[in-house]
């Protein structure tokens, strides 16, 4: 079974065996139209799927381990031995330069097997092993100085690529991936968090962030899918603002009986450790 190849914000390895306590027993088609690192995808190995990240590096990733593994291997292979041919100072200068060749792949608009190559990089190199854009869409996490990082694990990417072969990959607005489904699909959903506090910034994996207005669009959309017959299950941060959208008070909304149930999870993306630890989430479900 492959497993998550990118670490990412909010990824859901710490609550998997929470969340599957809710996963429905049967269903149709699999949606996952945040993805992101694809914890929940690969843990219920769906038969038929469709997955989608409105960012670019993330989706194309997952496309291109599919349909070229063997040369994001090969790629990868080598800026790991580059790497870690080298000493500490010079470490640091070469994942600053490889930063900088990703962030020019990016503004060429470039998503091919080497931008994937060193988004894995990248990720198993910077600080804390997160993924964050600035404004400019530029990947810009500082390097992490690890002892002896594991850059690539050649047997799990093999795997992943099998896996998906049966999975559709799209990089498009949510919306339009919500339109697609039907009775009897199921779409989990893990959108980029509410922040709990002012200093959480959990929205910016993109650059186009996700706020207010992208949460109460995204409930709308959710409405729909509900009407069509669709299981949801939604993930977000426990704050006032997500309970109201998703509780029976809500006026803006005539579906109604979601289940939120709470559990905690570990918040490490903090770059201080007082800052880390176990924080409420929620678990939403309409059946």
């Amino acid at each position: 079974m492959p497993t998550p190849f990118i670490k990412f914000p909010g990824g859901k390895r710490n609550i998997i065996e929470s969340l599957r306590g809710h996963f429905p027993k049967k269903y149709n088609t699999y949606y996952e139209p945040f993805v992101g690192g694809g914890a929940v995808l690969f843990d219920i190995e769906p038969k038929k799927s469709v997955i989608n990240d409105i960012n670019k590096n993330i989706a194309n990733s997952y496309k291109n381990i599919k349909s070229d593994v063997t040369k994001v291997i090969t790629l990868l292979k080598k800026y790991s031995n580059e790497y870690k041919s080298l000493n500490e100072a010079k470490k640091v200068k070469y994942f600053y330069n490889q930063r900088d060749n990703f962030n020019r792949l990016i503004k060429k608009e470039d998503y091919g097997h080497r931008n994937t190559a060193l988004l894995l990089f990248l990720n198993k190199t910077c600080f804390n092993g997160i993924y964050r854009e600035n404004s400019k869409g530029e990947f810009n996490v500082p390097h992490g100085r690890y002892v002896n990082p594991k850059i690539i694990d050649e047997e799990n990417l093999k795997e992943t690529s099998k896996f998906l072969r049966t999975t559709k990959i799209e990089s498009k607005d949510f919306e339009e991936i919500f339109k697609k489904g039907k009775k009897g699909d199921f779409f989990y959903i893990d959108p980029p968090y509410m922040p709990i506090t002012k200093t959480a910034h959990f929205t910016m994996y993109d650059k186009s962030g996700f706020g207010k207005i992208s949460q109460i669009r995204l409930r709308f959309a959710i409405e729909e899918i509900v009407k069509k017959g669709c299981f949801i299950l939604f993930n977000n941060s426990d704050h006032p603002f997500i309970r109201d959208l998703y509780t029976d008070n809500n006026k803006l909304f005539s579906s109604k009986s979601f289940k939120i149930n709470i559990v905690k999870a570990n918040r490490a993306v903090n770059s201080k450790a007082s800052g880390r630890g176990k924080i409420n989430e929620l678990i939403i479900t309409n059946y």
